[in-house]
């Protein structure tokens, strides 16, 4: 079949029927241009040739006002050259302008054009969206996303302040405490020396509320730093276990300790590590009952080294386990208030662990005890060779 060179060429009955589906493609483009609630507009070079009630109305414009208008003419001058450019060069994605209602209000607007052809003429069709109250309220969250923290800065300085102002006098009080308890200044009856007992107990409580105060505001102020060295991570159990033996003997609770007797030696803040141990060491105290046994094991494992605290305590639910370690949950705050705790010193702990590099967690049943644990990094067991040599059995040993 011969094809047709010109439009003249091609038989009248079927340059009708091409003609009548033309009109319909486009009476049907129309319907749909106007049922949409976001503006569109059809341009050639920037000149509106096509446009709907959405797109007048974003602007404050009769529609007729709009045919022939420039589009650049709908944004503020600054826009006016990235706007042509992106026609010119067909840009097809979408971007922000300010735009420019009729009343000479601003607005922020999202558009999106695409090529195409319009009534037999290369045109671009583009989507107008108004963000003007999507970009008023991410003005609000930003402004109170400042409010906040302020607040918080604010926060964190009083707690520092105030907590810094407890020291001064809760120093006087654990001195003047301690001179009572060693009878400086006379002999003390029995009435009066559980006076002063109380007053010492309640006194260190108190101290080590302020401490964990002012860690928790350095946390949160970025003010926090760790004192690192090569220390014996066994040694630093030893030490915290044995200042907890005598409350685990009033207490009536094997507190018992799986350690090696080689040195375990690894780069960590011994003090720091020392707190951690004391946290969990205290909290298995708290919650298992007299009779209960409590075990501290040191674990190695590839490239870090782990403390477990295993203890034959009430447990923990399965819906409190992910919640133990965050600032102030108690999971029974009846119980912790009678047995003491603000509910910071498992999220102290994790704290100072996770900036050790490590990572801390707890595995429990309730009725049936939990095992609380901590692994530090950057080390590997080697074999003690001058243990060997020396005749006594090797042992292991950590080395950085």
């Amino acid at each position: 079949m011969k094809p047709f060179t010109a439009w003249q060429e091609i038989p009248d009955d079927l340059r009708q029927e091409i003609e009548s589906n033309l009109q319909q493609s486009e009476s049907r483009f129309l319907k749909l241009l106007e049922a949409t609630f976001e503006g569109l507009a059809i341009h050639e070079n920037g000149v509106i040739i096509e446009a709907n009630e959405g797109f007048a109305q974003m602007f404050g414009y009769e529609l007729s006002e709009l045919i022939g208008a420039l589009a650049t003419d709908l944004a503020i001058p600054e826009h006016h050259e990235r706007i042509m450019n992106h026609i010119l060069t067909g840009y097809d994605k979408p971007y922000e302008v300010v735009g420019r209602r009729r009343d000479g209000t601003r607005i922020h607007v999202e558009m999106l054009g695409q090529n195409c052809v319009y009534q037999g003429r290369n045109a671009r069709i583009a989507a107008f969206r108004d963000v003007t109250e999507r970009h008023r309220m991410e003005a609000t969250l930003r402004a109170q996303n400042e409010k906040l923290k302020e607040l918080d800065r604010l926060k964190n300085n009083f707690i520092s302040t105030v907590s810094h102002e407890l020291r001064t006098p809760l120093a006087a009080i654990m001195g003047y405490a301690e001179f009572l308890e060693d009878e400086i200044s006379g002999r003390l009856n029995a009435d009066q020396q559980n006076y002063v007992l109380q007053i010492s107990k309640g006194a260190r409580k108190l101290r080590l509320l302020v401490d964990d105060l002012l860690d928790v505001a350095r946390f949160d102020s970025g003010s926090f730093h760790l004192n690192p060295r090569v220390d014996d991570l066994a040694r630093t159990v030893r030490e915290i276990i044995g200042t907890l033996q005598p409350q685990a003997q009033a207490a009536k609770i094997h507190l018992e300790s799986l350690l090696p007797i080689c040195p375990v030696l690894l780069v960590f803040d011994p003090d720091r590590i020392g707190q951690v141990l004391l946290n969990l060491l205290g909290n298995a105290l708290k919650f298992t009952p007299a009779g209960g046994t409590i075990q501290v094991r040191l674990v190695a494992g590839g490239h870090h080294v782990g403390i477990e605290v295993q203890d034959s305590g009430i447990g923990i639910s399965p819906e409190n386990e992910p919640k133990v370690f965050q600032k102030f949950y108690q999971i029974d705050p009846g119980s912790t208030r009678e047995k003491g705790g603000a509910g910071l010193g498992l999220s102290i702990s994790k704290a100072l662990v996770e900036a050790h590099g490590g990572q801390i967690g707890v595995e429990s049943r309730l009725g049936a005890g939990s095992k609380f644990w901590f692994k530090l990094p950057n080390a590997r067991w080697v074999e003690d060779d001058a243990s060997a040599s020396a005749g006594r059995s090797p042992g292991p040993r950590l080395a950085t």
